[in-house]
């Protein structure tokens, strides 16, 4: 599975004319890896890949609820996480469960919280 050195570099994956929200091997592949393979990437502390990858959770939410479910289960690493960091992936489940629609989405973006 890739890794990805820069920031820059595991961005270009979610603009690639390869990368299509309707495959879903493909977004299971993009996505996946850069949330559970590429932790001090996706961890970074601008946020800029973590926010991409919540913004295609949003956008997924409606294409495939199912699959977007699954891939939410690279979050879970949320407890164990140091306490600053805890609370910044805690609020971008918040604002993920804010924004969208599908039960199967909200209901587990709600375990991650401890409120499902």
């Amino acid at each position: 599975r890739a890794r990805f050195a820069t920031t820059d570099e595991a961005l270009a994956l979610l603009v690639d004319p390869g990368y299509q929200r309707t495959a879903p091997n493909r977004v299971r592949a993009v996505l996946d890896t850069l949330a559970r393979r590429n932790l001090p990437t996706f961890y970074a502390a601008d946020g800029a890949v973590r926010s991409r990858w919540c913004a295609e959770i949003v956008a997924l939410d409606g294409i495939n609820p199912q699959l977007t479910a699954r891939l939410l289960g690279a979050l879970e690493i949320v407890d164990r996480l140091d306490s600053g960091w805890r609370e910044r992936l805690r609020a971008d489940i918040e604002a993920l469960r804010g924004r969208v629609r599908a039960p199967a989405v909200h209901e587990q973006l709600g375990r991650l919280l401890g409120i499902g």
